[in-house]
């Protein structure tokens, strides 16, 4: 299998997360370089975030004004690269699905950092989407 570079893993996690993010949100994806791999954050207003979803609570349950809540997902390259982490101000993501009563998805999100990163962040980007619906 041919090594992922950072630029093509930073382009599959902006096309995989973006739409159903700034959908519900938040800002276009900040990516940058980790050592061995990439990060990005997702940023929205933490107040209007949990005035829209009050699930989010679980992250940030009484926000500042002009305070931020973050998505932010690391990409560690490698011979398979993986999602290492997805946090919602430091709230794994299966325990976000759990406060939003989508067991069913924490379930699912419990195994994504053992997929291939390409795979979890489709995965990623479609249950983002399914819990944030308006």
């Amino acid at each position: 299998m041919a090594a992922v570079s950072d630029a093509e893993l930073a382009a599959h996690l902006r096309a995989a997360l973006d739409c159903p993010l700034t959908t519900a949100g938040f800002a276009a994806a900040q990516v940058g370089a980790e050592a061995g791999g990439v990060s990005s954050i997702h940023c929205a207003d933490a107040r209007r975030l949990l005035a829209r979803y009050p699930f989010t609570a679980v992250a940030e349950d009484s926000p500042d004004d002009g305070a931020c809540t973050d998505l932010y997902v690391v990409v560690e390259r490698g011979d398979v690269p993986r999602v290492t982490e997805a946090r919602l101000n430091g709230v794994d993501v299966p325990d976000l699905f759990r406060a939003a009563g989508r067991d069913d998805l924490a379930h699912a999100a419990a195994d994504l950092t053992a997929r291939d990163a390409r795979d979890a962040l489709t995965r990623l980007g479609a249950w983002l989407a399914d819990v944030f619906a308006s």
